[in-house]
């Protein structure tokens, strides 16, 4: 119902950033369009227009992923006529004495009053507690200490399931056993819900005892049997029995095949035994003796006058898939080869051998039959062979052959009739070439490499086309700076060079082959170079005067760094190198001192939280039946191995290994530490996860049955990294870590530009946001960390369309 052409004023509120108004214009359909552009999630808008001499209002708000994210909204008017409600809509359900929501999420019934303000009843806080008290042996009595505003309703879970509404009930045992109780309260007409639950140990005498509950290993309720109490793991051949953390009983010493205490060499594992002729590879029985296949045929024999490395060749061509392998003799001239053909009980192998390095063979077929291992021998004789280059009987170098003269300037390097190693010289070729200008937008070249004929020619020219000729021309269609490239291949392909060179074409078509350099701020040949003028941005708001500095980073104006580079990065603050290999985190100081600190003691440590995904509408939302592990681990020379111990059996060696559950836990998850310098160090915790796949972190309280469902467990990789390698030098490093009141961020970017550095928690809100002009080569910003709360985020730094993330800890 409204008239065309008509209004709409668009607001940002409720603290959106950036503040803006803008206004669209009603089309013949009475619809309206408008994009604004925000930095903060969630972002609320008001639109609103005049209808009838009324003022007609309506919000809503959008939720972003991340960066550069795009979401839209639909906001509907109405100026239908009609009462004007509590929201300014004409003929509105918002009116006095109905629902709405004051957004405050500490007061119930929210109701819009006689003067359209929204206002809600003040809950009250309530709290279930109760304490156990043993009255005779097998009975108990229950008080309670539960608060909230009254009236107070009770539902008591006790021992034996079943339940009552009284105050404070009482209960008797008919056996000993561990037992649940628990309280649920109802306070303030039903606004307020609490929980409490408690365990009860009975013993075979009627007594209580409501200490917390845990097993030993053999499953004994506060037994002995811990993790590192002896223990014995029935083998007689082993030692110092313990129980492990996983509740292992397990010994040390075990003796292997070869009598090895705690040996590799156990039954079914790999072994070496000799036989006349030479070493063959079988397997340890049970009884510890070293067995081939069950049908391993040994092929072996003497080349008598071999070089200490004649050639062998087996072929089998009865076996499946067919047997064609070569190998070389020992010193002693003997040689052997065992294998397992496929032929149930006969077949033929061919036997080769070569004196003159694989020239000329000697060959020779051996029948074989066999229900077991079976043997076949086939002697050589080399003795009377020629003599090569190397004074070899039967040897390869011969004249003719090729060899190594050990001179790199030669090539197809041959043993002449003399014996004597010789190659062809090399010769040198150049690839050169001018760029003239023959008209407006037009190139031709002038070749003048140099090589021993004949030359080829391969030019890459400016729009990536490729030409053979001696002496291209090219014509440009655009003002830019191109490349073009000239491969020469010279002296039968034995010399390769190659050229380039940049053509400017300006707007005119005229071109320029001065060497390409920019300035600053990216111009070609601009005037803003490393020690003239500039300004730049406070982050604190205003400008700042100054000079651009040698990586183009403006600087005060007279700065110079602690090695005496005027605008140079060495400043108080930012990174160094004291020398001494036992420091850390080497800083320059404020007077200009290079110092470190010494490293300290390694120590394990890691973070565990529920899996999430983030929804453009809803936010972060859990994803079920998946933890994320951060690991924590600092000190030492910080370089570690790393030993993850699942709890559940099974161990990795991987810094981010991902493990899946079988059941919902608990599960003692334990990471050891070796920074190589003799510091090791331990960190453990007990994981679980409910009937919703929900992180617990420990028995869920109740005494229920856990649905078992499983879950997978994946250690985060702190480093990852998505922007360009092109235009950042490695990744960014934060320091300190953990940090409290500053935290220093160093970056290294291959070309200036202005780069943005933010701040978000786990939720995706961006909670602390810097950006400027920095120049390439190393820089260093210093951001306040102060006024964040104690947890994991992410520092997440872009430059152009590339970004990249770090995570750190803050912490009091």
């Amino acid at each position: 119902n409204c008239n065309p052409n008509q209004v709409v004023t668009l607001q940002t509120i409720q603290g959106t950033i950036p503040q803006q108004t803008i206004t669209a214009t009603l089309d013949s359909n009475c619809t309206y369009s408008a994009v604004l552009y925000v930095s903060s999630s969630p972002a609320w808008v008001q639109a609103s227009t005049i209808c009838q001499g009324q003022q007609v209002n309506a919000w809503d708000s959008a939720v972003f992923n991340a960066f550069l994210d795009t979401a839209y909204t639909s906001i509907q008017l109405n100026c239908g006529g009609g009462q004007v409600d509590c929201l300014g809509v004409p003929g509105g359900s918002a009116l006095p004495g109905t629902p709405c929501s004051d957004g405050d999420p500490m007061t119930i019934n929210d109701a819009w009053d006689a003067n359209c303000t929204c206002m809600g009843v003040q809950q009250s806080n309530c709290q279930a507690s109760f304490t156990v008290q043993q009255t005779a042996p097998w009975q108990i009595a229950t008080t309670d200490l539960s608060t909230g505003a009254s009236p107070i309703t009770y539902s008591w879970w006790l021992p034996d399931g079943s339940s009552s509404t009284l105050a404070e009930p009482t209960f008797a045992f008919s056996q000993s056993g561990v037992y649940g109780i628990c309280l649920t309260i109802t306070a303030d007409s039903g606004f307020c819900t609490s929980v409490m639950c408690d365990t009860i140990v009975v013993d075979s005498s009627g007594l209580i005892n409501t200490n917390p509950i845990w097993f030993d290993c053999l499953g004994v309720l506060w037994g002995p049997a811990m993790p590192g109490s002896p223990c014995d793991d029935g083998d007689p051949n082993t030692f110092g029995d313990a129980w492990t953390n996983n509740c292992t009983c397990a010994g040390m010493g075990q003796v292997d095949c070869l009598g090895i205490p705690g040996g590799p060499n156990q039954p079914g594992t790999p072994c070496t035994d000799s036989i006349p002729g030479g070493v063959i590879t079988g397997t340890w029985d049970a009884n510890c003796t070293c067995v081939g296949g069950a049908s391993t045929l040994y092929v072996t024999g003497t080349i008598a006058g071999c070089n200490g490395s004649t050639l062998v060749n087996v072929q089998d061509w009865w076996t499946q898939p067919n047997l064609d392998t070569t190998f070389s003799t020992g010193p002693n001239c003997n040689y052997l080869f065992a294998y397992d053909p496929t032929s149930p009980q006969f077949g033929y192998v061919t036997i080769s051998y070569s004196c003159d390095g694989g020239l000329t063979w000697y060959t020779d077929s051996v029948n074989y039959s066999f229900s077991g291992a079976f043997t076949v021998q086939q002697n050589g004789n080399c003795q009377g062979a020629l003599v090569d280059c190397l004074g070899v009987p039967g040897g390869s170098a011969l004249p003719g052959t090729p060899c190594n003269d050990g001179n790199p300037m030669t090539y197809s390097d041959t043993w002449d009739n003399n014996c004597n190693c010789t190659g062809i010289p090399m010769s040198n070729c150049q690839a050169d070439f001018t760029v003239q200008q023959t008209a407006p937008w037009q190139i031709a070249t002038v070749n003048n490499s140099t090589g021993v004929p004949p030359i080829d020619h391969l030019w890459w020219l400016p729009d990536g086309s490729q030409s053979n000729a001696t002496n291209p021309s090219f014509t440009f269609t655009q003002a830019g700076v191109y490349g073009i490239c000239l491969t020469i291949t010279a002296d039968s392909g034995y010399c390769t060079s190659v050229m380039c060179d940049t053509v400017v074409v300006d707007s005119s078509g005229m071109i320029n082959t001065n060497p390409v350099w920019y300035d600053c701020l990216g111009t070609l040949w601009g005037p803003n170079m490393p020690g003239t003028a500039c300004t730049d941005s406070l982050p604190s708001g205003g400008t700042f005067s100054g000079v651009w500095s040698a990586n183009c980073v403006c600087v005060s104006n007279g700065l110079t760094d602690c090695l005496g580079i005027p605008g140079g990065p060495n400043m108080p603050g930012t990174p160094c190198d004291d020398g001494n290999p036992a420091t850390t985190n080497d800083m320059w100081d404020a007077n200009c001192n290079c110092t470190g600190s010494v490293n300290a003691p390694c120590q394990a440590d890691f973070w565990v939280i529920q899996a999430y995904t983030t929804d453009s509408l809803l936010g972060p939302q859990p994803i079920p039946n998946e933890l994320w592990l951060w690991n924590l681990s600092s000190g030492g020379s910080g370089t570690y191995t790393y030993l993850w111990d699942f709890g559940d059996g099974n161990t990795s060696t991987d810094p981010f290994p991902t493990h899946t559950y079988a059941g919902n836990g608990p599960y003692l998850l334990c990471l050891t530490i070796d920074d190589g310098l003799n510091c090791i160090s331990t960190h453990c915790d007990s994981i679980a996860i409910d009937t919703n796949g929900l992180y617990t972190g420990m028995v869920a309280p109740g005494g229920g049955v856990r649905g078992i469902t499983g879950f997978t467990l994946n250690v985060q990789n702190p480093g990852a990294n998505g922007m360009d390698e092109a235009l950042l030098n490695g990744e960014p490093t934060v320091w300190p870590n953990p940090v409290q009141d500053q935290l220093n961020v160093a970056f290294e970017l291959q070309q200036a530009g202005r780069t943005e550095i933010m701040v978000l928690d786990m939720q995706g809100r961006v909670l602390l946001h810097e950006a400027g002009q920095f120049g390439s080569g190393p820089s260093l910003l210093r951001l306040p960390s102060s006024t964040l709360s104690p947890g994991m985020y992410t520092l997440r730094l872009s430059s152009g369309k590339a970004s990249t993330a770090v995570r750190f800890v803050k912490v009091d």
